[in-house]
C-alpha cells in the first residue's frame, strides 16, 4: 500500500462520523485542513485557516523521507490580532499529518528535544495515530486539553487509532506503591515509595528477540502524549514540582520500555531533572548500555530491571563506570565559559554525554549534545556528512547550535537522505 494510502486507511480506520467522512473524503494534501474544519465542528474557537501544500510549506518537508503528507496552520479567535490576516502558528497551532503512525511518533520525539534544547520553542504537542497536533503554549493547559480531546473524541476508540495495537496498560509492579503525594525524588533517584518501577508482563526472557531486542520496538509501545501530558500532570503534583516548566523535566519510565519498563504506568514514572549531574540524559546512558547487555545474553532482563529500578545511579558506575557523570570535561560552545574559565565542579549541563554505541568510539573523547542518536565530537575539526566518523548515517537528530552544520534547512534533521 502506498504511504499516502496507508494514511488515509489509518484515519478511517475507525467507525465513520460526519466529521471523518469529510476527511476521508478529501486529497491527501487536504487531511490536514479537514481535520482544522472538524476540530472547529466539536466547538474549538477556531479563526483563519490555512493549508500547505509542497509548493507553500516554508519547511519543505512535504513527502520527505521524515516529513508530512499533509499540514494546516490555524489562528485560535482567543489569541488573534485584530485586523492582522497572516496566521500565526503561535496565534493557535499546526496540524500535520503522516503516511504511519510510527513518523508521528518520530515527529513528537524531535519536537519534544528541540522544547528542551531550546527556550524559544514552546508547544503544547500532542499525537494521535498519525496525526500531530501543535498548539501555542499561550493557550491555557485546560484549553489545549479541550483540543486534544476533540481529536480523541473524532479519531480514537482507545487512545491511538487501532493500528497501535501493542500498545498495552497493563504491568507487573517490582514493589508496593504507598505513596501518590508527598513524593521526593533524592539526587537524580526517585521516590521509591511512590515510583517502585513496572513491568510489561508481555517482556520476558524468552520473548526478548521479539520485543526489546527487536529493531523499533519502543515505538510500538510508547503511549501518546494525550496519556504521558496528563501523568506528567499528575506526577508533578505528587513530587510538589507545579510552577517548574514541563520542559525542565523528562517523564521518565524508572525501568525503561527498551528493557520492558511498563508503558503508561505511574509506579514506573517521575519527572526527573535534565539540569542536575545526575539527570535524564545521564540515565540514558545506563539504559542503553543495560539494554546492550540483556540483548548480547550477558546479562539476564530480571537482573536489569532490578538494578536500574533499585538503584539506577549504582546500575551506572558498575555497567557504564567511570566517576559518574561530573568526571567528564565539559565541552564549549558559543553559550558557555570561554576557554580558561573553569565551569563550577557541579555544573551538570554540559557534563553529560550523549550514548556512545560500541560500534562507534567518541574520536576525541567526548560528544557533541547537538547530536543525541550517536557520538559525534565538537569540533575541530570541522565535519561534513561525508566524514568518516558517520560511518555513513543519515536522517538523525540535530540539536542547537549545530557546531557542524548537518542541519542545512534548520528542521531538526540532519545529513538528509532525500
Amino acid at each position: 500500500m502506498r504511504p499516502v494510502a496507508l494514511a488515509i486507511a489509518l484515519l478511517v480506520s475507525l467507525p465513520l462520523t460526519p466529521a471523518r467522512s469529510q476527511i476521508a473524503a478529501a486529497a491527501p494534501e487536504q487531511q490536514a485542513g479537514a481535520i482544522v474544519e472538524a476540530l472547529r465542528s466539536e466547538g474549538i474557537p477556531i479563526g483563519t485557516l490555512i493549508v500547505y501544500t509542497a509548493d507553500t510549506d516554508p519547511n519543505r518537508l512535504f513527502n520527505h523521507p521524515l516529513g508530512y503528507v499533509a499540514k494546516a496552520a490555524f489562528e485560535d479567535t482567543r489569541l488573534a490580532h485584530p485586523g492582522v490576516t497572516r496566521v500565526n502558528p503561535d496565534d493557535g497551532g499546526i496540524v500535520e499529518v503522516f503516511a504511519r503512525q510510527d513518523q508521528a511518533a518520530d515527529r513528537i520525539e524531535r519536537l519534544d528535544k528541540l522544547l528542551v534544547a531550546e527556550p524559544a520553542f514552546d508547544e503544547w504537542l500532542y499525537h494521535a495515530g498519525p496525526i500531530v497536533l501543535r498548539l501555542s503554549r499561550r493557550l491555557s493547559a485546560e484549553q489545549a486539553t479541550a483540543y486534544a480531546e476533540a481529536l480523541q473524541r473524532l479519531y480514537l476508540s482507545a487512545d491511538v487509532a487501532s493500528a497501535q495495537e501493542p500498545f498495552t496498560t497493563d504491568s507487573i509492579p517490582l514493589g508496593e506503591r504507598t505513596k501518590t503525594t508527598d513524593c521526593e525524588s533524592q539526587d537524580g533517584l526517585p521516590d521509591s515509595a511512590c515510583t517502585p518501577g513496572a513491568v510489561d508482563p508481555r517482556v520476558t526472557q524468552d520473548t526478548i528477540a521479539t520485543t526489546i531486542c527487536a529493531p523499533g520496538y519502543t515505538r510500538t509501545v510508547r503511549p501518546s502524549t494525550g496519556i504521558t501530558d496528563r501523568i506528567k500532570r499528575e506526577q508533578y503534583a505528587a513530587y510538589g514540582l507545579q510552577g517548574l516548566a514541563l520542559a525542565a523535566t523528562e517523564l521518565d519510565h524508572l525501568i525503561p520500555l527498551e528493557l520492558g519498563g511498563a508503558p503508561a504506568d505511574g509506579a514506573n514514572l517521575w519527572p526527573e531533572l535534565y539540569e542536575q549531574a545526575w539527570g535524564a540524559r545521564v540515565k540514558d546512558r545506563v539504559e542503553n548500555r543495560l539494554h546492550d547487555l540483556v540483548c548480547a545474553g550477558q546479562l539476564s532482563l530480571a537482573d536489569a530491571q532490578t538494578a536500574i529500578a533499585t538503584d539506577w545511579k549504582a546500575a551506572y558506575m558498575q555497567y557504564v563506570g567511570g566517576a559518574g557523570p561530573q568526571s567528564v570535561a565539559p565541552e564549549e560552545s558559543d553559550d558557555e565559559v570561554q576557554s580558561g574559565d573553569a565551569p563550577a565542579p557541579t555544573d551538570p549541563g554540559p557534563a553529560v554525554l550523549a550514548p556512545v554505541p560500541q560500534d562507534q568510539p567518541a574520536a576525541s573523547g567526548n560528544c557533541s549534545p547537538s547530536y543525541p542518536d550517536f557520538c559525534i565530537p565538537p569540533p575541530p575539526p570541522d565535519l561534513n556528512c561525508n566524514s568518516p566518523v558517520l560511518a555513513g548515517r543519515k536522517n538523525f537528530t540535530v540539536l542547537p547550535p549545530d557546531p557542524h552544520r548537518f542541519d542545512a534547512d534548520h528542521d531538526g534533521v540532519g545529513c538528509e537522505r532525500r
